[in-house]
């Protein structure tokens, strides 16, 4: 069994269960993300319908499938943002209720690792849940988000698969470690990049460029600014 490790700093998105199976790296499907939106929908009505849907902020669509143009194994791999870690034993019911099976936190410190089946089975989903905001959350975004806007590194990843998955067609172990060099170096430059403010790169990369992440990113105004402007100005709805 591989020794814990503080998050998937190593490898976001990387299952746990390696056993015998066949490692088959496709070309990207544009129906995952919708395949995405569909399982979300599904735990967040699992999880409304247990009346634990308030430990979750936020879920998203992480891995190689998250990746427009990228290759990947065909499984969706979904973080979910818990308030606080752990879940309550009623979230992970919820989950299990929709074919989940629980491995616990699978090598990696602070995080519940559920997929859709047995050990050792094809999957085509799984889950990492871990805290919202923290270290493991914010690296499974950030190698995320570094491959969508750095075309070259994504292509680089992607050859890399495809010629592990070759070389290691039943081999998971040996899949995992060989990319495991590629996604340290992807994710220290990611690391590197996320340590200037989020809206000062953006603006300074331009707008244009990334507007769905500078309105994630860019602050807002204070309730009592806009009330105050909507007085004096006589705005009404």
């Amino acid at each position: 069994m591989p020794a814990a490790r503080d998050g998937p700093t190593e490898s976001p998105g990387a299952g746990w269960v390696v056993a015998q199976r066949v490692i088959e790296v496709v070309d990207p499907d544009p129906a995952w993300p919708a395949r995405f939106t569909a399982e979300r929908d599904r735990l967040r009505a699992a999880l409304a319908h247990a009346g634990v849907a308030d430990e979750v902020v936020a879920i998203e669509h992480i891995g190689s499938t998250a990746v427009p143009g990228l290759a990947a194994k065909p499984v969706i791999d979904i973080l979910i943002g818990l308030r606080a870690w752990p879940a309550s034993s009623q979230a992970i019911a919820a989950m299990e209720s929709l074919g989940y099976v629980d491995q616990g936190e699978a090598a990696v410190v602070a995080r519940h690792y559920l997929q859709d089946g047995p050990p050792g089975q094809p999957r085509t989903r799984q889950i990492h849940a871990v805290e919202h905001g923290g270290r493991v959350w914010r690296d499974h975004l950030r190698f995320r988000d570094h491959l969508r806007t750095h075309p070259e590194d994504r292509d680089d990843y992607a050859a890399l698969k495809r010629r592990l998955a070759r070389t290691h067609r039943h081999d998971g172990v040996g899949y995992l470690e060989g990319k495991r060099p590629m996604i340290r170096q992807l994710l220290a430059r990611a690391r590197e990049a996320d340590a200037e403010p989020l809206v000062s790169r953006v603006a300074r990369e331009g707008f244009g460029t990334d507007p769905e992440r500078y309105e994630r990113a860019r602050p807002g105004y204070p309730p009592a600014a806009i009330a105050w402007v909507a007085e004096r100005a006589g705005l009404h709805e």
